[in-house]
């Protein structure tokens, strides 16, 4: 019996043997609060969705233009929700980018 992590979830493939079976569910956002922020970054963002769990290597990318970034997240057992602070973009490599 499936009994986790199953809220809301769409399982879109699943995979037998003799003796288990695993389902596959892809990873769903449906929210993320607030919606925007200032590019000097250091906003606390929370992500809402389906089929997050506690990782030490959930990795959250923002991206700007021609800017990419990556910042460590952490999983809210209570509200299930991925917590982070989203990046500074007003400068990259110690440079202010001409795009902000």
């Amino acid at each position: 019996m499936i009994e986790t992590n199953t809220d809301n979830r769409i399982f879109t493939d699943m995979y037998a043997n003799d003796d288990s079976i695993l389902f596959y569910a892809p990873i769903r956002v449906y929210n993320i609060s607030p919606s925007c922020g200032p590019s000097k970054g250091n906003t606390t963002i929370s992500i809402t969705g389906t089929g997050f769990v506690n990782s030490e290597k959930l990795r959250v990318r923002f991206t700007y233009g021609d800017l990419s970034q990556e910042v460590h997240c952490t999983f809210d057992e209570e509200s299930q929700r991925l917590i982070c602070r989203t990046p500074k973009f007003e400068e990259f490599d110690g440079e202010k980018h001409p795009s902000v």
